[in-house]
């Protein structure tokens, strides 16, 4: 699981995706333990 963990933080990085946990966005500086979801990034930069 720490492959996916270690792409998703680098897709964040690049303002792609969100990470989610228990329906809340995860900070970029967040450290990611237990269940996530990925999804495309809502946020307008």
């Amino acid at each position: 699981m720490e492959p996916t963990r270690v792409a998703a933080r680098s897709l964040v990085n690049e303002d792609r995706i969100d990470v989610m946990q228990k329906g809340n966005v995860l900070s970029k500086e967040q450290e990611y333990r237990g269940p996530i979801r990925l999804r495309l990034c809502l946020s307008k930069h």
